[in-house]
């Protein structure tokens, strides 16, 4: 087995800080905007011009930055006329905003399974839930892979829309196009944690350009591009990102080819050197990502070592690892079950597939992919020792 670190150097130590220290140059840029006066969108050009920075950068006809990546689900959902008693469609095994955004509009959730191999929507589980009732599908791209959202779209009915929930996917793709590109909207994410941060912040990318102005009004108090201030063509909310947060994502921006290429480095090295041990797990791949955000890296355990998933996490988390035992599975939540049930949906919906796969997968944060060799190979003697024990 690897031989661990030094005891007097803290793993944690050498695992870089997210997000990275801003240069003077970024800082300078958020002075220029401070000292300016000229804060808000409506007021400033950062957050458009990073709009069509999004755009250009998956190949959609428009982008809207809005407030954080709950509220681009919401703007998608209402752009697309979901209201209501409308069925939305989505995985369990993802964080709240994907079954918020729809019950916050009043939408009922329905939950399909994932592939356990992939921790993906299942497009024919998918396929076997759309009803009458059915309005939308949320597939997410989990960890920065990316979902079939291409195949749902072609076995939905018309009226029926996909939403990419590509808060940890920004700049990725499948073997059928790229993110913003599957579905009829892909919607993202800035929030601290997430692979371009600006604190808080999201963006709804539309392919259709005459959907993109219809969602950049409900973000922006229900106002028509070139129109006058005070004239409101739609009921919509004010749910803008400031010019401060347009600078910090626009920043991260600028780094997201280096930073994804080290965060693949960083994978493979950890893969191998948990092949090179031996141990009872593997890392989740994607076989139709063609190009990986990694977002996270997620690991399965072997059903013989599933029952030291916590063990393990546990372990890492005291050595200064941020490992996570991963989302609990949505349709178990009681806010969820009670949500769902208020707007007269199935309270109780198992996930068999999903709830198993689940209790055997654990995962580390982006950051850990950044690490160099010397922390992989601690954070792999830790794994192997809370697995022998």
């Amino acid at each position: 087995m690897s031989a661990p670190i030094a005891a007097q150097v803290p793993l944690s130590s050498l695992i870089p800080r997210w997000p990275p220290p801003l240069d003077a140059a970024v800082e300078e840029r958020l002075l220029g905007v401070v000292r300016s006066g000229l804060w808000g969108s409506t007021q400033g050009q950062v957050v458009e011009t990073l709009a069509r920075r999004l755009a250009a950068l998956h190949g959609v006809a428009s982008a809207t930055c809005c407030a954080n990546g709950t509220i681009a689900i919401v703007l998608a959902l209402k752009a697309a006329g979901v209201g209501p008693g409308d069925e939305v469609i989505v995985p369990a095994y993802t964080f709240l905003a994907t079954v918020s955004a729809p019950l916050l509009i009043g939408a009922v959730p329905v939950f399909a399974e994932v592939d356990p191999a992939t921790m993906l929507l299942d497009p024919a589980d998918v396929a076997r839930r759309i009803t009458t009732r059915t309005r939308a599908i949320i597939p997410v791209h989990l960890a920065g892979a990316v979902a079939d959202a291409a195949a749902m779209r072609a076995a939905a009915p018309n009226n029926v829309v996909v939403i990419e929930d590509a808060a940890q996917a920004i700049g990725a793709a499948h073997v059928s196009g790229a993110i913003g590109q599957l579905g009829d909207f892909a919607t993202l994410s800035f929030q601290t944690s997430k692979n371009v941060a600006s604190g808080e912040g999201g963006a709804v990318l539309c392919r259709d350009a005459a959907m993109g102005e219809r969602v950049w009004s409900l973000h922006n108090a229900g106002r028509t591009r070139g129109g006058a201030w005070y004239q409101h063509d739609n009921v919509g909310w004010n749910l803008r990102m400031g010019e401060l947060q347009g600078v910090l994502a626009d920043a991260t921006l600028d780094t997201l080819p280096e930073m994804t290429e080290r965060r693949e480095a960083g994978f493979a090295r950890l893969r191998a050197l948990a092949a090179g041990e031996g141990l009872p797990v593997v890392p989740l791949e994607s076989p139709g990502t063609t190009r990986h955000a990694r977002h996270l890296m997620l690991w399965r355990l072997h059903e013989v070592a599933a029952h030291r998933r916590d063990g393990v996490v546990a372990a890492l988390q005291a050595a200064g690892v941020h490992a996570s035992d991963g989302y609990p599975c949505l349709n178990t939540v009681a806010s969820v079950k009670a949500g769902i049930a208020a707007l007269g949906g199935a309270a109780d919906q198992p996930l068999p597939v999903t709830e198993a796969a689940a209790k055997r997968t654990f995962w580390f944060p982006q950051n850990v992919l950044l690490a160099g060799e010397e922390a992989h190979r601690a954070i792999i003697a830790v794994m192997a020792r809370a697995l022998q024990s």
